[in-house]
Formats: C-alpha cells, structure tokens, sequence
C-alpha cells in the first residue's frame, strides 16, 4: 500500500511542477520578447498546455487522497512550487499579486477533509465547493478557479463515475468565461477514465 501511494502521489507532482515551470516559462518568454509574434504564439501554446493539464493533474491529486494518501507532501510541494515560481517571475522567493496552479491544490487539500465529513449534508457539501473555488480566486492562483471546480466535480461525481468525463468537459467550459484558455481544458477531462483505477 505504501509503494502505492507513493506512486499515486508522485504522478500529480510531477504533472503539476511541469505545469508551473511550463506556465513561469511562458511568461518570461512573453516579457522578454513582447513584440515578437513567434514569442506570444509559445507563451499562448505554453499557456493552454497547462490548462489542458488541469482535470488530469487534479484527478490524480484525488486519486491519491482517496487511496489514504496524506496531504504533507502536497503542501510541501505546493510550497516549494510557489519559491520557484515567484523567484522565475519577479526575483524573490514570495509575491503576494500572483499565485501558482499548485498552490490550489492545498486549497483541494482542505475540501478533500471537509468534503468527506459532510457528504451527506448535501447543501453543506455544495457551500464548501462555493468557498473552495471563491478561495481560488482571493489567492490568484493561476488556473485556480478550475482547478478547484475540477476537484468539486469529482467529489460530486463519486459514486457516479460514468458521468465524470462529460461532468468535467461541461463545467470546465464555463471557465472560459475567466479565461480563453479554459477552452482547452475539457480536452483534458477526456483522459479522465470512469473507472478510477484503470487510469494509468
């Protein structure tokens, strides 16, 4: 079981560091080359990279958490992430104005507990996927919101995993409304298998 753990837990992690990386990479190569349209065209393909990344990372992070995985290492992560991130972009370990994609996955964190133990209190269940989200977006977490709304969907879709994928795809599109580069992200909620398991 632990072996398994591990396993499950390094797959997020990894996806989720290429994503921060990949998205601070994007920026510096737009802020250093801002009127070059072969620079806009990388950072743009670089940017919906990461948000195709989205669902898959966040299933995986789920995954883990219901296989009894512990959430330490994901702060951690989440941490050391946010050291890299700010340190790429504005030269100093910590920056208030902008958060990166896996910061929200402590945020992912916290609803996992909160969405178990009150599971059965159906309108409780929704108020803590409203809070998870709006938290998203008060830290500016790049991709926050639908990272967050992401892990609110496979809770909800728990116990109806047939509906997963189309349950993602859906509510991913609406992010579009925050950011164009949401579109991309319900290509990724194709990865998204209905059975938990057989998702390598």
């Amino acid at each position: 079981m632990r072996v398994k753990i591990k396993k499950d837990l390094l797959t997020p992690l990894l996806l989720w560091s290429s994503a921060v990386i990949i998205s601070a990479l994007g920026e510096r190569i737009l802020e250093g080359n801002s009127g070059s349209l072969a620079a806009v065209t990388a950072a743009v393909a670089i940017r919906g990279a990461v948000a195709i990344f989205i669902p898959v990372g966040t299933f995986y992070l789920y995954r883990y958490l219901k296989n009894g995985g512990s959430d330490t290492p994901v702060f951690a992560a989440a941490i050391a992430l946010e050291i890299i991130y700010d340190a790429a972009l504005f030269g100093k370990p910590f920056e208030n104005s902008r958060q990166n994609p896996a910061l929200a996955l402590c945020i992912c964190c916290i609803g996992a507990f909160l969405f178990e133990r009150y599971r059965e209190k159906r309108a409780v269940f929704f108020l803590v996927g409203a809070a998870c989200i709006l938290w998203a977006a008060i830290i500016r977490a790049d991709h926050g919101i639908p990272v967050a709304l992401s892990f609110f969907i496979l809770e909800l879709t728990q116990k109806k995993t047939a509906a997963r994928p189309l349950a993602l795809a859906a509510a991913l599109s609406l992010c579009t409304v925050a950011s164009p580069f949401c579109a991309l992200s319900p290509l990724g909620a194709l990865f998204v298998r209905s059975d938990d398991q057989r998702l390598r």
